[in-house]
């Protein structure tokens, strides 16, 4: 939004409306659902509620982002765990329900 806004004022004579709708046209579309949600459309915001909205919603995606990153990582580190512990034991491992060639009893 601040370079539409830039590139607006080094050009001159664009209006805010104008703005807007580059940066509705643009944004990326979980903004654009964003601002849906919220009951604005590119043809009715003013310029400044778009900035303030998009910074909040920026900030919140990138949190979103990062705690799933954050989640995969720690359920990949729980499945190489396990993993491992399936390796150390092999088969024999004294399970009471296994032979030692790792095969079940039957």
């Amino acid at each position: 939004m601040q370079n539409l806004q830039d590139l607006a004022n080094t050009v001159g004579n664009i209006a805010d409306a104008d703005i807007v709708l580059a940066f509705w046209r643009r944004c990326d579309s979980y903004l654009r659902v964003e601002f849906t949600k919220l009951g604005f459309e590119a043809e009715t915001i003013s310029l400044d509620r778009p900035m303030e909205i998009a910074e909040r919603e920026e900030r919140v995606h990138f949190l979103i982002e990062e705690e799933r990153k954050k989640a995969v990582k720690k359920s990949g580190d729980k499945e190489a765990g396990k993993k491992q512990q399936g390796k150390e034991k092999g088969p024999g491992s004294g399970h009471p329900e296994e032979s030692k060639s790792g095969k079940p009893r039957l």
